[in-house]
């Protein structure tokens, strides 16, 4: 398990994949500065938008608030410059965060 203090004061890229009950694959990308232990930016790569987002960590539970991404994941892998998070919301989400 990463150590995520590391979050605070860094940037990431981020790759969300929503695959649906087909098969059907739709991928989005953004960028997330996180500012504090709490607070962040985000940069919406595809539709240039931006804003804030706030964030909690509680063990293998990872929750991104105040944005489309939205949502409590469960952190399935990580390394000090990589980490997966997994959901359903129904479908599947994946988001792989890579360290800038």
């Amino acid at each position: 398990m990463a150590h995520f203090y590391v979050f605070k004061q860094t940037t990431w890229k981020v790759t969300r994949t929503v695959y649906d009950s087909s098969g059907k694959e739709d991928a989005y990308h953004c960028m997330l500065q996180f500012l504090t232990e709490k607070d962040g930016k985000y940069v919406d790569l595809d539709d240039k938008s931006f804003g804030n987002f706030t964030y909690s960590i509680d063990r293998k539970l990872f929750s991104l608030r105040n944005f489309y991404y939205s949502g409590d994941y469960i952190v399935t892998k990580a390394t000090e410059n990589k980490i997966v998070l997994q959901n359903y919301y129904p479908e599947r989400v994946v988001i792989i965060m890579e360290k800038q």
